[in-house]
């Protein structure tokens, strides 16, 4: 393997996340020679942010559903 090689690269050698990763390749450049590993990161990203919306949306949803039925509880209650 020559030198120029991402997994020999110091800078990229310790990378801890993807995020770190994304960022490391962008600074040594090594995006414009690996551009498809640097678009499937990214693609990977963007289908995480989202799953992680869409679940953040219905977890919402279903907070404020019981929030709504909690309160009409109480409503209720104060009408009798």
């Amino acid at each position: 393997m020559s030198s120029n090689h991402v997994s020999n690269h110091p800078k990229l050698k310790n990378m801890s996340s993807i995020a770190d990763l994304c960022q490391g390749l962008v600074e040594t450049e090594k995006s414009t020679i690996y551009p498809l590993a640097d678009r499937l990161i990214r693609l990977i990203f963007i289908f995480i942010l989202y799953y992680f919306l869409f679940y953040l949306k219905v977890a919402l949803a279903n907070v404020s559903y019981i929030l709504y039925m909690f309160i009409f509880d109480i409503y209720k209650d104060q009408q009798h």
